[in-house]
């Protein structure tokens, strides 16, 4: 898998959401990635396990994509991050991110999913049609709560 371009159903999801993975090519998962990383999202709880016992350090910036946008809107609810002092500068956003994981670490215990398997979103892999549309379905609304979230707190 390493090397090879995206799945052509999940191009086509990215794409209509405006992204592009014109240049998309699979890595194999090193330490020397996880090294570089300030927030590691993953698709299901076995790749966040997979993370973790490559660096377990990573315990307070590895989440589920589900997870996380559970995380924020504890988060969002309980203590609101925009100062209301307008855009934040390119270091400040990088500063915000480098410092959210630890924080929605800290409210983990109270974004616990209802339903176990909650935090997953489906491999659709070698699969039809189908399951990217239910991968899309799971995985968009997670997604689209970060992007809301880092869009208040970055003032915009």
């Amino acid at each position: 898998m390493v090397g090879r371009p995206i799945q052509r159903h999940s191009a086509e999801i990215i794409q209509r959401f405006g992204g592009y993975a014109d240049n998309f090519a699979a890595r194999q998962l090193t330490p020397g990635i996880l090294q570089e990383t300030d927030l590691v999202l993953t698709m299901a709880t076995e790749h966040r396990g997979e993370v973790l016992r490559q660096d377990a350090s990573l315990l307070k910036r590895t989440f589920t994509v589900r997870e996380f946008a559970r995380m924020l809107e504890v988060l969002g609810s309980n203590d609101p991050v925009s100062s209301g002092a307008g855009p934040m500068s390119n270091a400040g956003i990088a500063a915000f991110w480098r410092e959210l994981p630890a924080k929605a670490a800290e409210v983990r215990y109270l974004s616990l999913p209802s339903v176990a398997g909650q935090d997953d979103v489906v491999d659709p892999y070698r699969r039809g049609p189908d399951a990217y549309r239910q991968m899309e379905d799971e995985l968009a609304p997670a997604l689209l709560a970060i992007l809301r979230f880092a869009r208040i707190s970055a003032g915009g």
